[in-house]
């Protein structure tokens, strides 16, 4: 439909349409000497005026609705009405909706417009079929197969294929001559399809014009009813899902349900103890003859199904009662004589229906009867009527007393003070990305809840139940109790989630293909790995916390953390654990670079020929991807006799999962079972378990480590060179868009690196330049990182001793604490 135009019903009733082949129109049937009886459908302009020629009939071929044809001497509009013709809608029960937009003319007839033409046109109207209902059939169908009909539509013109559509019309679409439409066409195209109320939007709008049109109503309507509260209830599970906690989810409480089929007239359950099977509502039959309205003679049994099944489609008590109140009129005497001592104080009371735009009075009996209710829904109205000011009635108030008691302000306090006691690591996968925190894995919000009432009833103070602890732990706290086993990439994630992908598509697929081809190295790579080409991937295990144990205590103190750096070799399978703790150590690029090294020294003192070394990791740049792990390699290749060379391939950020894994999930499996029988009281527990983990096979080679097993790596970047940011072609480099990073042992003042693995050829970087030739010097003696112990902080150490005193840790390592 063009802008500016309207749907209009009508009927042309002129008999001025053609002089030579003159066609008479009824209020419903088009009919002339060939044609047959057809419905005629016209979309009018908004400016089309009276036309005062007489234009001669142009019988044309089908063209399209934009097209002018016509001469403009036969009509003064430069647009036309078009013809639709369609199938008898008194025979074409059995409708199916098709969308307006959809339907084409075959027919162009230059038609005389006149302001008088706007007849009455049965209209079928538009019903949602997303309301809930009784499945009460409408009406019988009907046959639609007319022989004589498929004959005359092909006959009214030669040459014009016979188009048979069904017209649904919505209410919002019908446009009357007393019409204030004038900013119509301001309207933006997007919302052209709808009315300014967009009543077709509402799932509870029911049209007046239903009941006048009954004889037309489609059957579809009754058959999608039994899926409404189905669909109801999957749409309120897709929404609860969203969230990191469950959510409660209304649609799917049982009390919910039964009271959407009792609204709406279905069959249900009763969830009272005793579970009563409750039948599907029914209209009842009409009241008899002795009625003095003579009411079955007034309203169609088709119509009477229509009412109640409008009625309980709309599956809303509030709604339902809105409709008894609007239909139920008090009658109100001049004169009322009440016998002394009556207890009645009511006035009797008329009621009607609204058939046609026609206001029909029946008898209660029918009332009741075509609605299938009882009395009692009626005197519910009756009572609220009396009580309430405009005719407007209050909503049901039932389970909407709004008295709940309101929680002191000090108990809620008193939760979060509790929760705020817990110490929180953070994760070691995703720390730069999430502010999520975590709990050590083995307690439940319910144990801390317990204990949360320990302590209240040692204070003397109110404590809150276990629902009140359990919203505010979930709703107001981002804690998990356990730590995330891989990252989530982020690149895929804006991908998945965007509303406009193309921008990032070039992108996105980049990413996805370096992932691939670094999988694809890597197995090709541990494939061919032997003793002279080692191939390893290392890791940094997250942290494991130190003591540890079922008892509640140790939820409540800060713990020493421990560390473990694993090396697992993919051609051997073998694996090299080196284990610290943080008061000899913390895990920055000088304790993974001295690992790494003390690693690569054993592999001299173990192989005796000339071998190379390709490791692989993760993206970490404050552990691994940086210019200090670069000048360590430079310094291994230059200082170990056999090591040839150091090639690092870094895995895609997000898609860093590896062999290394398996090593800390064999760990943390162990540490699991033994949490069972005993606590983990020091982090000496922890080296026995890693040495124990691995079953079958060559177990894990533990490497005890304390803050003299550290070099200061960064010292040694002072002596290999200074440039680190530009290639030999004076490209800038960043160290974040590395893939590949090489060293040999021919060339100890450069490193060759590739920023994709699709390139064939390493670029070159100097790192000791013209100028800084002289002034480095590359020392064969690293440094001693720390001279001392590491500091642990007071809180954490207190802690831990005040558990050593209560007797929780036994007092056997109350020396090793203190020496922290």
């Amino acid at each position: 439909m063009k802008r500016g135009e309207k749907m209009v019903k009508m009927i042309t009733t002129s008999k001025e349409f053609s002089k030579e082949n003159p066609v008479e129109f009824n209020s419903v049937q088009l009919k002339s000497n060939e044609d047959p009886q057809i419905s005629v459908i016209s979309y009018v302009p908004e400016f089309i005026k009276p036309v005062t020629t007489e234009p001669e009939p142009v019988f044309q071929d089908h063209t399209s609705a934009t097209e002018d044809k016509y001469p403009p001497n036969e009509v003064s509009t430069s647009k036309l009405c078009e013809i639709i013709v369609v199938e008898p809608l008194q025979n074409n029960l059995n409708c199916t909706r098709t969308p307006l937009i959809s339907l084409s003319s075959n027919v162009k007839v230059p038609t005389p417009i006149s302001n008088n033409s706007f007849l009455d046109l049965q209209i079928i109207p538009y019903l949602p079929n997303d309301q809930p209902g009784p499945s009460t059939n409408i009406m019988e169908s009907a046959d639609v197969s007319d022989s004589k009909s498929e004959e005359s539509t092909n006959v009214l013109f030669s040459g014009q294929p016979k188009t048979s559509c069904n017209i649904i019309i919505s209410e919002s679409d019908i446009s009357y001559e007393d019409d204030d439409d004038s900013s119509f066409n301001s309207i933006p195209d997007s919302q052209k399809d709808f009315s300014s109320d967009d009543v077709d939007n509402d799932p509870d709008f029911i049209l007046r014009k239903d009941l006048a049109m009954s004889s037309t109503s489609s059957e579809d309507e009754i058959a999608t009813v039994n899926e409404n509260l189905e669909n109801t209830v999957d749409d309120g599970n897709k929404k609860a899902k969203t969230g990191r906690k469950r959510k409660a989810v209304p649609e799917e409480w049982s009390k919910n349900k039964a009271k959407l089929l009792r609204n709406s007239g279905k069959a249900y359950t009763s969830t009272s103890k005793s579970q009563k099977q409750m039948q599907e509502r029914q209209i009842k039959p009409t009241c008899t003859e002795k009625c003095k309205l003579k009411c079955y003679n007034k309203i169609s049994e088709e119509k009477r199904k229509l009412i109640f099944m409008n009625y309980w489609k709309m599956g809303n008590l509030d709604k339902q009662r809105q409709f008894i109140n609007k239909h139920v009129t008090a009658i109100k005497p001049k004169y009322r004589y009440i016998r002394e001592g009556s207890t009645r104080k009511d006035y009797n009371h008329a009621f009607n229906f609204e058939v046609d735009r026609e206001i029909i009075r029946v008898c209660k009996t029918f009332f009741k009867n075509t609605l299938g209710i009882s009395d009692r829904p009626i005197r519910t109205v009756i009572s609220m009527q009396n009580s309430t000011v405009g005719g407007f009635l209050n909503e049901d108030k039932r389970g909407k007393h709004r008295k709940h008691n309101k929680l002191d302000a000090a108990i809620i306090d008193g939760i979060k003070e509790h929760i705020n006691s817990i110490p929180r690591i953070e994760s070691h996968y995703c720390r730069a990305s999430t502010s999520r925190e975590y709990i050590e894995g083995g307690l439940s919000i319910a144990q801390l809840h317990r204990d949360y009432i320990t302590k209240c009833r040692l204070e003397n103070v109110p404590h809150a139940d276990y629902q009140i602890y359990y919203n505010i732990f979930t709703k107001e706290y981002n804690i998990s109790f356990w730590s995330p086993k891989k990252d989530q990439c982020e690149d895929c994630a804006a991908y998945n989630n965007a509303e406009d992908k193309e921008p990032l598509k070039i992108k996105y697929y980049s990413h996805l293909e370096e992932k691939d081809l670094v999988r694809k190295e890597k197995e090709l790579d541990k494939e061919n790995a032997n003793e002279k080409c080692i191939i390893a991937v290392y890791d940094l295990q997250a942290v494991m916390p130190c003591p540890r144990g079922d008892v509640s205590n140790f939820y409540y103190i800060s713990k020493l953390n421990v560390l473990n750096f694993t090396i697992y070799e993919l051609g051997s399978k073998d694996v090299n654990c080196y284990v610290w703790h943080e008061g000899e150590g913390a895990r920055g690029v000088n304790e993974i670079g001295s690992c790494v090294l003390s690693y690569l020294r054993n592999l001299q003192d173990k192989i005796k020929d000339d071998f190379d070394v390709i490791f692989y990791s993760d993206n970490c740049c404050g552990q691994q991807k940086n210019k200090y792990m670069i000048a360590m390699y430079i310094y291994a290749v230059t200082y170990l006799e056999n090591l040839n060379s150091i090639t690092h391939k870094f895995l895609i950020k997000g898609h860093s999962q590896n062999e290394g894994d398996s090593a800390h999930s064999v760990i943390e499996r162990n540490i699991s079972r033994s949490l069972k029988s005993s606590p983990i009281y020091v982090p000496e527990q922890y080296i026995t378990l890693i040495r124990t983990a691995k079953k079958k096979g060559n177990p894990y080679k533990v490497h005890e480590l304390n803050h003299e097993s550290f070099f200061d790596i960064k010292k040694i970047a002072d002596g290999v060179g200074s440039n680190f940011s530009s290639n030999e072609d004076r490209e800038k480099l960043k160290m974040g868009d590395i893939k590949v990073v090489r060293v040999e042992k021919k060339f100890n003042d450069r490193f060759y690196y590739k920023c994709s693995y699709k390139e064939d050829s390493f670029k070159t970087v100097m790192v000791k330049t013209r100028a800084t030739k002289k002034k480095t010097n590359l020392c064969s003696e690293l440094q001693p990182l720390y001279s001392t112990k590491l500091d642990v902080s007071d809180t954490k150490k207190a802690g831990i001793l005040t558990l050593i005193d209560k007797n929780i840790i036994p007092r056997f390592y109350k020396n090793f604490y203190q020496s922290l």
